[in-house]
């Protein structure tokens, strides 16, 4: 796990989390996410949260909806992205 800039080997990529729009593709609404949390500016990084609103009324049972996410490249190389989703 990568905490800071400065644990990151030199052949790891160094990506921070960005703001997304919203957008159409062919045949689907894309929702973007927004970015709070410790960093920033500077991007989001470990312990940042990366949000949607609902529609109003919530998601019907076994709807769905799609979603964005932007990564700022700062360094290229290898990375992994991971998620945990929780619904309030």
């Amino acid at each position: 796990t990568l905490t800071t800039y400065g644990t990151a080997t030199a052949s790891q990529a160094i990506l921070t989390a960005q703001d997304t729009i919203d957008a159409v593709v062919p045949g689907h609404y894309v929702y973007g996410l927004s970015l709070t949390g410790p960093h920033g500016s500077a991007g989001g990084g470990l312990g940042s949260l990366l949000s949607v609103p609902l529609p109003a009324g919530g998601l019907a049972p076994g709807a769905s909806i799609s979603v964005g996410m932007t990564f700022q490249i700062v360094r290229s190389g290898s990375y992994a992205v991971g998620w945990n989703v929780e619904v309030t």
